[in-house]
C-alpha cells in the first residue's frame, strides 16, 4: 500500500468519463497529484448527476465508459505512478426498478433470491412504494396508474408516468384469464402457480405467444376493458407485495430503512456475509488486478457495525497487505476516531473544521454574539437549540423511523416493564437521541466499550434531568437496551438489534437536525457552519490549531 500525498477528485458524469480523466492523468500528475479520487463508478439510476444511487454493483456503468474505460483509467495511472481511490457506497442503492436486485423484490417479496439484500420490514402487512402524488384511488381516476404489457420480456407492470413497477408473476393468472385467447388463457393456471424457478420459462412462452397478431390483440382488449375497470384494477394492486402511497406517507410509515429521508435510496445488509459477497465481489476483482488501490467508504455510520464491516473488507480484499481504506465520519466536538478500527483516518471534516476555527478571532466572540442576538432576537445557546432541532427532526421527518425503534422497545418491555407504554418509550427514545453529542455509539454483540457507556450514560443522565418519575423509569429502560443489560438472555439478540436500528438513526436524526436545520438559523458567523464544524466554538488559537494538528498524527495517511 503507497498511502498517498495529495489526492485530487473527479466527479464523474456530467460530461466526465472515464475516458476523459485518463486523458487529464498527466496533468494532474504534473499538479504533484499522486491518487485520482474516484466518485462511485458502478451503474447508477439512469441520468443520475452522482453516482451516490448504485443499481448494480457488477458492472461499471456504461454511461461514464464502463468496464473498458476504467481500464483506460487504470492503465493511464498506473503508466506514469498514480493511484486509484474509489468512493464506494455500502449502505445503500436507488429504490429504482431499473436496479434488477430491487425489481425482483417488488415481483416476489419475501421469495426473492435478493430478499435478504435490502433492510425491509418484512413483518409489515405490504412493502410500502411512497411515489405517488396524490392517493391510490385519485391516481386511479385520474389515468396515471395503469396495466400495461411488456412484449419483449412476458411481463404485466403498473405505470405511474415514467416509472414501471413490475406484477407479481402469481397475479398474470387474473389478467390473462380475461382474455379471449385460448391460449393466453390456458396460462393462467400455471402462473397462478408459477414459482421463482419456472417464471422465466412462462414469461418466455407468453412473450412468444404475445408475438402472433390474435394474442397481441387479445392482451390489448384485455387490457383497455380492465383499465375501465377501476374495481379491477384495485384488486390487482391488492395483489401485489407492495402497495402504492402517496410520498408523503414515508415520513411516518416506510417499511424499509431508507438513506436520511430519501426514499429513493434503500439500504442494504451488509452485515449479512452473502449479502457482503455480491456488493463487492466485483470491486474487490478490480483491487485484485490491481486497477484499485484504495477505497473511501461513503457513510460508514449508516452500517450495522462499522467495525466488523471493515475488518470484513481487510480480510476479503485481495491486496497482499492493509488495503488503504478511509471512512466518510463526521467527529463530533472532542469524539476521536476509534482506534481499533482498521483504517488510515477520515476524509478530513475534522481538519477542515480546524483551518476554518484557525481563521476567526475568539477574541471577537463576546461583541459578534451580542450583535447577533439583537439583530435576530433569538437565543444565543446553540447546544438547547441543537437539541430541540434534533426532537423535531426525530419526532416529525424521521417518524416512521421513531415508531420501529419504539415497536422494537415495547415488545421488548413486555409484561415486566408494562407500565411502560408507547407514549413514554417514544419520549425516552428521544430525548436520549437529543442528548447524545456525537453522530452515534458503536455498541456491538460484545458490549459497549467504555468510550460507548460514557456517551450513552451521559445522555442518559441529560435526558433525566427534568423527567418525570415515569420518564425516568422509560429512559432507564432505553439506557439497558442500549448498553445490552435490558432483558432476558433468551432476547439478547433483539436487545442488539434494537441498539443497531437506534444506532442507525441517530446519525440521519443529527446530520438532518445540524447540518441540514439548524445550520440554516444559527448563523452567528456562516463560515462556522461546515459540515462537522462546531458553530457554537468561536474560533481558535495557534496553539489550539498546532494541537489539532498533533492528534492527527493519530492518523498520518488519513
Amino acid at each position: 500500500m503507497i498511502p498517498p500525498t495529495a489526492t485530487y477528485r473527479l466527479q464523474f458524469r456530467n460530461g466526465m468519463t472515464l475516458h476523459r480523466a485518463a486523458e487529464l492523468a498527466p496533468y494532474l500528475k504534473g499538479l504533484g497529484i499522486s491518487h485520482l479520487y474516484a466518485s462511485p463508478l458502478f451503474a447508477a439510476a439512469p441520468g443520475s448527476q452522482h453516482g451516490y444511487d448504485g443499481i448494480d454493483f457488477s458492472v461499471i456503468d456504461p454511461a461514464i465508459g464502463g468496464d473498458k474505460g476504467l481500464e483506460s483509467l487504470a492503465e493511464a495511472l498506473d503508466e506514469i505512478g498514480m493511484g486509484l481511490i474509489l468512493d464506494f457506497v455500502p449502505n445503500h442503492m436507488a429504490a429504482s426498478e431499473e436496479n434488477p436486485w430491487w425489481r425482483s423484490v417488488l415481483e416476489w417479496g419475501r421469495e426473492s433470491p435478493h430478499a435478504r439484500v435490502f433492510d425491509i420490514d418484512w413483518s409489515a402487512p405490504k412493502l410500502l412504494l411512497p411515489i405517488l402524488g396524490s392517493t391510490f384511488d385519485e391516481a386511479l381516476a385520474q389515468g396515471t396508474i395503469r396495466l400495461e404489457f411488456r412484449p419483449t420480456s412476458g411481463s404485466f407492470v403498473f405505470t405511474y408516468y415514467d416509472r414501471c413497477l413490475p406484477l407479481a408473476p402469481s397475479s398474470y393468472s387474473a389478467l390473462l384469464a380475461r382474455c379471449s385467447d385460448p391460449e393466453l388463457a390456458a396460462l393462467a393456471p400455471a402462473f397462478e402457480t408459477v414459482t421463482t424457478d419456472d417464471a422465466s420459462d412462462l414469461k418466455i412462452r407468453l412473450a412468444r405467444l404475445a408475438e402472433t397478431p390474435a394474442p397481441q390483440a387479445a392482451i390489448d382488449d384485455m387490457l383497455e376493458v380492465a383499465g375501465g375497470a377501476p374495481d379491477f384494477v384495485r384488486a390487482m394492486h391488492d395483489r401485489q407485495i407492495w402497495r402504492l402511497v402517496h410520498w408523503r406517507r414515508a415520513r411516518d410509515e416506510l417499511t424499509y430503512r431508507r438513506f436520511f429521508e430519501i426514499a429513493d435510496l434503500i439500504c442494504l445488509r451488509v452485515e449479512d456475509p452473502e449479502v457482503f459477497r455480491d456488493v463487492h465481489e466485483r470491486l474487490f476483482e478490480w483491487i485484485g488486478a490491481g486497477r484499485i488501490t484504495g477505497i473511501r467508504i461513503d457513510h460508514i455510520d449508516g452500517l450495522a457495525d462499522p467495525k466488523a464491516y471493515l475488518e470484513n473488507v481487510q480480510v476479503a480484499a485481495p491486496t497482499g497487505g492493509p488495503l488503504y481504506l478511509l471512512v466518510e465520519k463526521i467527529l463530533a466536538g472532542d469524539e476521536r476516531l476509534r482506534p481499533d478500527w482498521p483504517v488510515a483516518g477520515t476524509t478530513g471534516y475534522e481538519f477542515i473544521s480546524a483551518m476554518s476555527e484557525l481563521f476567526v478571532d475568539a477574541r471577537k466572540e463576546l461583541e459578534m454574539t451580542q450583535a447577533y442576538v439583537a439583530f435576530t432576537g433569538e437565543s444565543s445557546d446553540y447546544v438547547a437549540r441543537a437539541r430541540a432541532a434534533k426532537r423535531e427532526i426525530f419526532a416529525h421527518n424521521l417518524a416512521a423511523e421513531l415508531s420501529l425503534l419504539v415497536g422494537k422497545a415495547k415488545a421488548l418491555a413486555g409484561e415486566e416493564f408494562g407500565a411502560l407504554d408507547a407514549k413514554v418509550l417514544r419520549h425516552a427514545i428521544i430525548e436520549i437521541a437529543a442528548q447524545l453529542p456525537v453522530y452515534r455509539t458503536y455498541v456491538d454483540a460484545e458490549g459497549p466499550s467504555g468510550d460507548d457507556r460514557a456517551l450513552i450514560t451521559g445522555a442518559h443522565r441529560g435526558a433525566t434531568e427534568s423527567a418525570n418519575a415515569r420518564e425516568r423509569e422509560a429512559c432507564d429502560f432505553v439506557r439497558d437496551l442500549l448498553l445490552l443489560d435490558a432483558g432476558k438472555p433468551s432476547l439478547r439478540e433483539e436487545v442488539l438489534a434494537f441498539t443497531t436500528r437506534f444506532q442507525q438513526t441517530t446519525g440521519p436524526v443529527m446530520a438532518k437536525a445540524i447540518e441540514d436545520t439548524l445550520f440554516y438559523r444559527f448563523n452567528r458567523l456562516i463560515g462556522l457552519n461546515e459540515v462537522g464544524g462546531e458553530p457554537s466554538r468561536y474560533g481558535a488559537t495557534i496553539s489550539d490549531f498546532h494541537g489539532a494538528m498533533a492528534e492527527r498524527r493519530r492518523a498520518p495517511q488519513a
